[in-house]
């Protein structure tokens, strides 16, 4: 009876091993995740303030400025070097 039972355990051990790295490897596989969703609602936020900032005609002018480097009609556009 003993023997048996030592053969069973014995039989159960490695799976049981394999079960426990599956759970540690999902559990990791989680974390990253996780993390990677933080990022993605952060984006999502910047997002959706420069949405609501684009009826801001003001910004919208900030935005066509810089990104796009146009200027309006007579306008000249002067780099300051800083030394």
């Amino acid at each position: 009876m003993i023997f048996f039972s030592s053969i069973v355990v014995f039989a159960f051990i490695p799976r049981i091993y394999r079960s426990y790295e599956k759970i540690t490897r999902l559990n990791a596989e989680l974390t990253s995740l996780k993390e990677k969703k933080d990022i993605l609602n952060e984006n999502i936020k910047e997002y959706e303030r420069d949405i609501k900032n684009l009826d801001n005609e003001f910004y919208r002018e900030k935005l066509v400025r810089e990104k796009l480097k146009m200027v309006k009609p007579g306008e000249e556009i002067y780099k300051v070097l800083i030394k």
